[in-house]
């Protein structure tokens, strides 16, 4: 393992502390398992999520019957 320092504001340091304890585990151990749990949904999200959708809103023109004519904006 190697260790990170991070800053957290007070509140996030007082639920971190709170859900600790009541589930008695480290604090070390919540941040490690939230962490893993993003990352898990995150890795999962990319996987489903179609690269054409990150081109919407790239375009900044008002282009009629672009679905019509995508070949004719695209290519010229």
């Amino acid at each position: 393992m190697k260790r990170k320092q991070i800053y957290l504001d007070e509140e996030m340091a007082e639920r971190i502390e709170r859900i600790s304890k009541n589930n008695n585990i480290s604090q070390a151990e919540l941040i490690r398992r939230s962490i893993e749990f993003y990352l898990r949904e995150k890795d999962f999200s990319d996987k489903t999520k179609d690269p054409i959708l990150s081109l919407i809103g790239i375009v900044d023109k008002d282009i009629k019957h672009g679905s019509e004519e995508h070949d004719n904006f695209l290519y010229g």
